[in-house]
């Protein structure tokens, strides 16, 4: 007599290997958001340095005026 857990098996037809590549896949789009989120981070952290030499650069100026 097939348990609950045999006829999940037989009427949804788990299959390991479908799980394996689907995780495999999210892994995959993990990684690839955080290198885009590591990108992102760069830039913005770049123009901040951009915006932060202009300013020291305009109070500079204006110091010694």
């Amino acid at each position: 007599m097939p348990t609950v857990i045999d006829s999940l098996i037989i009427e949804i037809g788990l299959d390991p290997k479908n799980l394996t590549e689907n995780q495999q896949k999210a892994v995959e789009g993990f990684r690839k958001a955080q290198a885009e989120a590591d990108q992102s981070a760069r830039s913005i952290e770049a123009s901040g340095k951009r915006a932060e030499t202009f300013f020291t650069g305009m109070r500079n100026e204006a110091l010694g005026l």
